[in-house]
């Protein structure tokens, strides 16, 4: 009996928030047991535009290049600025 642990990024998804994009990265990790998959989990993390992109694998990092462009960071930037201004009551 041979059991193996594996996970691999098999999905990358670009999507539009607001005016800007973010990157969905799914993983997923299987058991594998005398080359029979036995179990599939899937983990998903979500790539904002200010990531430092040296950071990330080399699919995500080809990805981000493309997607991040100054114009969509700003955008993203412009976001945040909205979410912490404080509210205006009239």
């Amino acid at each position: 009996m041979n059991i193996v642990k594996s996970s691999a990024v098999d999905k990358i998804e670009i999507v539009n928030v607001l005016d800007f994009k973010v990157l969905q990265v799914r993983t997923a990790i299987q058991i594998i047991e005398d080359g029979n998959v036995i179990s599939t989990q899937y983990e998903r993390v979500c790539v904002n535009p200010d990531v430092d992109i040296k950071t990330l694998i080399d699919d995500v990092k080809l990805i981000a290049k493309q997607v991040f462009t100054d114009t969509v960071k700003q955008a993203y930037l412009a976001s945040l600025e909205k979410k912490s201004a404080p509210l205006q009551v009239a």
